[in-house]
């Protein structure tokens, strides 16, 4: 009977195939009268899972997305998302075939995602919020401890267990309506587990072989100062597992402002908590007091606590474009187009400005300047400002014009 209603409801359902769709250059902007009349909808909305036919995808608040094989829990693709008022933004692909597609949202309730491609109107999808059985399973994304060992249970099926010492071991998991397969990468054999409970507070289980070995999970919360613990460690093993040499600021000075590739050198400003390398410096000039200079930028974004890449443009069309401008010693800066601006809006990290009071970027591209980074959360984007993990970018600079 579950089954003959579950296939009802998806028949409702409008088949969503992100592989069909192209590519187009970024930037696409409607003017400021078309932008005072756009409907805005609560980003709050958007998060959890959404069905469409035989697929369903999770909207993260970190920005990304996994959509899923219903049948078997695989991980179809994985792209990263952004909404400003009624424009939904999708950014998939791999770095050799990233793409950047614009929707507009027509209705945002807590049952309803309903969208259109904004380049071709007549192109329409429908999402509905899955049916009860998929509901449950919510609660467990998220870092659960058990004692002194934590738990953390992503979106794509896979997970990280950490013991008190620091120490991780992966696995892949699956749940099943109350059947959960674990499966850890030092041993072969899955154990298989019958959840007993699992709600926002509790995460409770026992093996399905042998009742007596119980586990109960309770939520971690990390404090503030935990998490910039966390962050510094993360920065250290990965300083150290890329063999960087760290100089300060003095020696940095010494040497003209430069620092040793070959040597893998690496400048701490110790005050923004900031890690840079200046590969080239460029051949053009410094930004002067008072200019205003548009600038276009080939980057590579990774999220070091996770390990893993999470944007960038090097194989892309178009680079990433922002206006910066300079008043005295201090430099800001605003994105105007590119993956930078579609993932995180057009703030400009603070940690992308500081190489500038540095380098001197000009044109073709042989003159460009190319500086590696390492940036605290502080100094990094929004989404890493919230979450609290460090990222490490590298970053090639031209001006768009002399």
């Amino acid at each position: 009977m579950k089954a003959k209603i579950r296939t009802l409801y998806y028949l409702l359902c409008v088949t969503m195939l992100f592989s069909t769709l192209a590519c187009e250059p970024v930037g696409n902007q409607d003017n400021e009268q078309e932008k005072d009349e756009i409907q805005s909808f609560n980003i709050e909305l958007i998060y959890g899972k959404w069905c469409s036919n035989t697929e369903y995808c999770v909207f993260k608040k970190d920005l990304s997305v996994y959509t899923f094989d219903i049948d078997n829990e695989s991980v179809l693709t994985h792209f990263t998302w952004n909404l400003t008022g009624n424009e939904l933004v999708l950014k998939f692909g791999n770095m050799l075939n990233a793409q950047i597609k614009y929707y507009i949202i027509t209705e945002l309730t807590k049952e309803t995602l309903k969208f259109y491609d904004k380049n071709d109107v007549g192109i329409k999808h429908v999402f509905l919020k899955p049916i009860e059985s998929y509901i449950k399973e919510e609660a467990i994304y998220r870092t659960w401890a058990e004692g002194e060992i934590l738990y953390h249970y992503k979106y794509d099926g896979t997970g990280i267990k950490e013991n008190e010492d620091g120490l991780k071991d992966n696995y892949s998991w699956r749940l099943t309506q109350d059947k959960l397969t674990i499966a850890f990468e030092n041993n072969y054999d899955s154990q298989i587990y019958i959840v007993t409970e699992l709600s926002d507070t509790i995460f409770s289980y026992h093996n399905a072989n042998d009742e007596s070995d119980k586990h109960t999970l309770l939520p971690y919360y990390e404090t503030y100062k935990e998490q910039k613990e966390r962050e510094r460690k993360n920065i250290q093993r990965f300083i150290e597992s890329q063999s960087i040499k760290v100089i300060d600021r003095e020696t940095f000075f010494k040497n003209d402002s430069c620092t040793n590739v070959e040597e893998n050198e690496f400048v701490l400003f110790e005050d923004k908590g900031v890690y840079m390398q200046i590969v080239r410096k460029g051949e053009g000039r410094m930004m002067e007091n008072g200019e205003r200079t548009a600038f276009l930028a080939r980057y590579l974004e990774y999220n070091i606590a996770s390990a893993d890449t999470i944007s960038g443009n090097l194989y892309a069309s178009f680079p990433d474009k922002f206006t910066c401008e300079r008043k005295g010693d201090t430099f800001s800066a605003t994105f105007t187009q590119g993956y930078m601006y579609a993932i995180y809006g057009s703030a400009v990290p603070s940690g992308w400005l500081l190489p500038f009071s540095y380098i001197t970027p000009g044109r073709p591209n042989a003159k460009a300047a190319k500086v590696r980074l390492i940036v605290p959360h502080s100094a990094g984007t929004s989404v890493a400002a919230m979450y609290v993990y460090p990222t490490y970018y590298e970053i090639t600079l031209i001006p768009e014009r002399y």
